[in-house]
């Protein structure tokens, strides 16, 4: 059996047809955890409304906890042998849970994924093509965490998981970015992971949310912590290709966040988020191989940003 967690939290307008989506599966061997987040719009009469007509709906109703404590309060709760997120304002294609559990199956998985579409207004799914999965090892996905395919390979949704990897993981409560913090782990503790381009499920871009890049919200910089936690992690591990691709990474955002957060003149954040560069360039960034020019930028940055573009400039008439 399949357990889908939904967590929700004042999303009244979107619910209906996320809830519909589901029950509309062609997979049915499944039950749907709505977990209510303290919503203080309509979301719980609609929850208590599906749960009464279906018997395949559990609904928890809890206080506010935030995403991270919603989806740990579903697999808490969940009986089935594999799991899957789906947020509250987006909507899947009838046959996703279906290919997705073929895709772990015909290829022993642990993990199987689907791509996405961004989508802003409702579509109609149409039909979709034969099957076609992609067999990959769990280390193989974390380097893809590192390529363009990122958002697909780190996103806790769109994912079908063996439960048995949430038996030591659970999403940290009060993080924004919570994503980040977890899946990772997830795809190097299996063996294999199934993807596939097929978009299955409908990801709704909306103006107010938390993950809009105009909007600042507080939460931002855990990112940042999420980065640092997985360079420790294959530190640990011994994964020396993957912590410098992670190094990389992290140096990346952090010169990215402080551009955003000096653009907006969050001074204090800028100051913040670049201790942290300084911290991961000394530790971990100066050791990995780069060209001289890259170095001496990097290097730069850590002094200031502005010493950086300088060393930018300088390079360039060389």
């Amino acid at each position: 059996m399949i357990s889908v967690i939904i967590p929700i939290y004042n999303v009244e307008k979107y619910l209906v047809q996320c809830i519909e989506s589901v029950l509309k599966q062609t997979y049915t061997q499944i039950e749907v955890i709505l977990v209510n987040d303290g919503s203080t719009d309509h979301c719980p009469e609609i929850c208590e409304k599906y749960a009464k007509l279906d018997e395949r709906i559990v609904y928890i109703s809890k206080q506010n906890g935030g995403l991270s404590d919603a989806r740990n309060a579903g697999i808490e709760k969940a009986r089935g042998e594999y799991l899957f997120f789906l947020d509250s304002d987006d909507y899947l294609h009838p046959e996703i849970l279906e290919r997705l559990f073929h895709g772990l199956m015909e290829l022993d998985a642990d993990i199987s994924i689907a791509n996405y579409e961004c989508v802003t207004e409702d579509i109609t799914p149409g039909e979709m093509e034969e099957e076609s999965f992609e067999k990959i090892t769990g280390k193989e996905g974390c380097r893809r965490i590192f390529t363009s395919k990122g958002v697909l390979m780190t996103v806790a949704w769109g994912k079908l998981y063996r439960r048995k990897l949430f038996q030591e993981v659970r999403y940290p409560k009060g993080k924004i970015h919570e994503d980040e913090f977890v899946t990772y782990r997830l795809l190097y503790d299996s063996a294999n992971v199934a993807v596939t381009n097929e978009k299955l499920i409908y990801y709704r871009q909306r103006k107010d949310s938390i993950m809009d890049q105009r909007i600042y919200h507080p939460g931002r910089m855990s990112v940042v912590e999420a980065g640092l936690e997985a360079i420790r992690f294959y530190e640990n591990k011994g994964e020396k290709e993957l912590q410098v691709l992670a190094v990389e990474r992290e140096l990346g955002l952090c010169r990215m966040l402080i551009e955003e957060f000096q653009r907006i003149a969050n001074l204090a954040s800028a100051k913040k988020t670049l201790h942290a560069y300084r911290y991961v360039w000394w530790k971990y960034g100066r050791k990995c191989k780069y060209g001289i020019g890259t170095y001496l930028v990097n290097a730069a940055y850590s002094c200031s940003p502005q010493a950086a573009e300088i060393m930018e400039k300088v390079l360039r008439r060389k």
